[in-house]
């Protein structure tokens, strides 16, 4: 409603966040993980959008997560509301769906999952599990 507008607002002036990507978002150790499911030997399914989290809020997010992907080798990042948000306290919870493509030795390796996206009470990124 009128609140989740107000804070998604707010979410845009704060996406320069430093946070660490959960063991499923990160590529494989020896680069290798999941490249027969990506580009270029194939495509996984396109992410659809769940309504729930408002744009600006899956752009936040999304920022936070490219930030902390960029120096892991990511390429490209994609990502869609995956729900509702949910409120805790001051904290909210976004559930977001996560495609993140990272250069291997092989090929592009693929990691995808729907994960949270915490954002305290001013709308900064705190983390992602």
């Amino acid at each position: 409603g009128q609140a989740a507008a107000t804070t998604a607002t707010a979410f845009t002036k704060t996406t320069r966040q430093s946070i660490v990507l959960p063991p499923v978002l990160r590529p494989s150790e020896d680069g290798q993980g999941d490249l027969a499911r990506g580009y270029p030997f194939g495509s996984l399914e396109g992410l659809t959008a769940k309504p729930g989290t408002p744009a600006a809020v899956v752009q936040a997010c999304r920022a936070a997560i490219t930030a902390a992907a960029k120096p892991l080798g990511a390429v490209r990042v994609r990502a869609v509301s995956a729900g509702v948000l949910h409120r805790r306290g001051g904290a909210l919870t976004a559930p977001i769906l996560v495609r993140i493509d990272y250069a291997g030795r092989g090929g592009i390796e693929v990691r995808q999952a729907q994960v949270g996206c915490r954002l305290d009470e001013a709308g900064r990124v705190t983390a992602v599990i």
